[in-house]
């Protein structure tokens, strides 16, 4: 008979965060983008969202959005257009769909978020980016 270990762990939660999970998930806990996004949505938000879920790729970037509907990037993408000034499109990747923000939006989205990029996000972004944006 084979044995297995196993590591359990349970992190704690505050009362001060549940507006946030009635926010973006249903009754079934299934995430959601709220009708009102592009209200709560800031620069700051976008930022953490980034260092979160996004990666480069090629001349382009991502946002990891897979758990979205189809119509939830339709919804996203129209807000980081009109909202933010983003070039971006959604892209279907084997899990669902991804928001792409094309190359010549990455400057603009650096400019945008780096008050809150921490540094050890940088790599996120090309050398050449961050050279510009952060060392000159």
């Amino acid at each position: 008979m084979k044995e297995y270990s196993s590591i359990k762990f349970q992190t704690l939660s505050l009362p001060c965060f549940n507006k946030y999970r009635v926010l973006f998930y249903n009754s079934e806990g299934v995430k959601f983008i709220p009708d009102n996004l592009e209200q709560l949505l800031t620069v700051k938000g976008l930022a953490y969202w980034i260092m979160d879920d996004g990666y480069k790729t090629g001349q382009g970037f991502y946002i990891s959005s897979e758990s979205f509907t189809l119509m939830e990037h339709e919804l996203l993408v129209k807000i980081l257009k009109n909202k933010f000034d983003l070039d971006c499109n959604y892209h279907k990747h084997t899990n669902g769909y991804r928001v792409y923000i094309f190359s010549k939006s990455k400057d603009k989205l650096l400019s945008l978020i780096k008050p809150y990029l921490l540094n050890h996000f940088y790599y996120k972004f090309d050398r050449g980016l961050i050279f510009n944006h952060f060392i000159r």
